[in-house]
């Protein structure tokens, strides 16, 4: 189920467990296009970077551009 929850840890985005990267993302050279999103574990950043609202909206439109679980 996707979502998002802020709690003490930070920022988690949950997607659906069968999701992959998508070809596009900047991050698949590292993660491999298909590979389940479910091998990478969490990203973390400072809490006072100026780059906080960005990286969040970032991680938002990800989620949402995933396929529905099936």
């Amino acid at each position: 189920e996707k979502g998002l929850d802020l709690g003490d840890e930070g920022l988690l985005i949950r997607v659906a467990p069968d999701a992959e990267w998508i070809t596009g993302d900047p991050r698949a050279s590292n993660a491999m296009p298909g590979r389940a999103m479910r091998n990478w574990r969490s990203f973390s950043i400072t809490a006072d970077s100026t780059e906080l609202v960005e990286l969040v909206a970032h991680s938002v439109e990800q989620a949402k551009t995933l396929p529905p679980k099936k």
